[in-house]
């Protein structure tokens, strides 16, 4: 039989099954068979004794590092490390001293010219003839392209593909992991929700084409209104939120404003009208509620300001909050069961962009509470 360790020559005996393949591959032919298998092989191959001082260097392993084998040979192997994985690297040798394997490790070397590059590794013992380990061999693997479709993959998933912002999938755990802050640390925050007003005319009228363009614009213009802490998503359609994990008392109403009028900005008409407009509802983060009575209440404050004509911001206000003044089930004429929500009062709140107020938005009293 034979046996081949890495770093040593192999060893045949005539009869074996090597020596069988055309009676050729024994000794110093196999060694040399071997040696081109390494040598021309797509992957780095490079050997290191336990001080960590390379010792062979395949062709593999200069296309991949960019340094030629007498550039190599003899440096210590951190040359190919990052500092900060040098430590890695000194475990990485204590065990294969100790006669253990290192399968496909994904980790990170550093070129010549001192780009960094992914790779997997396998580190093996390379053993002496008296058996005890005298050094290891690496074969690396250039995985650049599959961490990069991998990321790829991952960010898809999480983003919308037409605007590149989050998905509504990554803003309600975003939402849900800040809320866990705000129970822990007593942080603040809001949420808003912004809907394109007559979008559906849009479509119908200019084409899905035109659509997809106001809706790219829109994402445009909302980043240039929010901060780098802020998370904007696209929860679908021409629906959008926006988590404003550090709003200050009147930070939201002011934040919804500049969004609408930058919205407004937008030069689409049809018949003259302009409809590239958008109306934003906000709720403050409340510790005693979760996520979804955060958006169920950013919606109301959306309902409102979309009833009030569109263009315009509404906050959300829990005294104005109806929802369960009356059963959400009752019976109909007929015996029938009718689900019915009652809907909120909110006409005590001016939508105006000029109002103030600690919530942002002026309390208007009807008239016949003006004339007491």
């Amino acid at each position: 039989m034979a046996s081949f360790n890495a770093g040593s020559a192999p060893q045949a005996t005539v009869g074996s099954p090597l020596d069988e393949i055309g009676g050729t591959l024994v000794g110093v032919e196999l060694q040399a068979h071997l040696a081109s298998i390494v040598e021309n092989s797509d992957d780095a191959i490079l050997s290191k004794d336990l001080a960590g001082t390379i010792l062979s260097w395949n062709r593999g392993a200069e296309r991949l590092y960019g340094y030629a084998r007498q550039e190599a040979i003899g440096q210590p192997i951190h040359l190919i490390v990052p500092d900060e994985l040098r430590s890695e690297v000194d475990a990485f040798i204590a065990r294969v001293a100790a006669g253990a394997r290192i399968d496909h490790h994904d980790t990170r070397r550093v070129r010549r010219d001192g780009s960094p590059v992914e790779v997997s590794i396998t580190i093996s013992p390379i053993r002496g003839a008296d058996g005890k380990v005298s050094g290891a061999s690496v074969i690396a693997r250039d995985i650049g392209e599959r961490k990069r479709l991998e990321r790829r993959l991952v960010q898809l998933a999480g983003e919308d593909q037409l605007t590149g912002i989050a998905n509504r999938r990554t803003f309600l755990r975003g939402l849900e992991h800040h809320l866990d802050l705000c129970a822990r640390h007593g942080w603040q925050g809001a949420v808003m929700v912004i809907d394109l007003d007559r979008f559906k005319s849009i479509n119908d009228t200019l084409g899905h084409g035109a659509g997809d363009q106001v809706i790219k614009q829109t994402v445009a213009r909302l980043r240039r209104r929010l901060r780098a802490t802020d998370l904007a998503a696209r929860m679908g359609g021409d629906e959008f939120a926006v988590l404003l994990p550090d709003a200050m008392l009147n930070g939201p109403g002011r934040i919804a404003t500049s969004i609408v009028d930058a919205i407004a900005c937008q030069e689409i008409t049809i018949r003259g009208k302009r409809c590239a407009t958008a109306s934003v509802g906000w709720a403050r983060i409340d510790e005693a509620v979760g996520a979804d009575e955060l958006m169920i209440r950013a919606d109301l404050a959306l309902y409102e300001a979309k009833r009030a004509g569109g263009s315009g911001v509404c906050g959300y206000s829990s005294d104005r909050d109806t929802r369960f003044d009356e059963p959400l089930l009752q019976d109909g004429p007929e015996g029938d069961e009718r689900t019915v929500r009652s809907t909120p009062d909110w006409g005590l709140f001016d939508l105006s962009p000029t109002a103030g107020g600690a919530e942002g938005w002026e309390p208007v009293l009807p008239d016949a509470d003006r004339q007491g």
